[in-house]
């Protein structure tokens, strides 16, 4: 992600692995997770989405 500009938390990069990992879907009540490296690697639901 740092390669392509974007910065997440350690604490937020290990939910999305963890999610990654059991190859479920991550979903969020959070814009933070909304980036394109990650849409990219995975589905992310922002249940706060307007």
């Amino acid at each position: 992600m740092l390669a392509d500009g974007e910065r997440l938390a350690v604490r937020d990069l290990m939910m999305a692995a963890t999610a990654r990992s059991t190859g479920g879907q991550l979903v969020v009540a959070d814009s933070d997770f909304q980036t394109g490296v990650l849409e990219d690697t995975m589905d992310v639901t922002n249940l706060r989405d307007d």
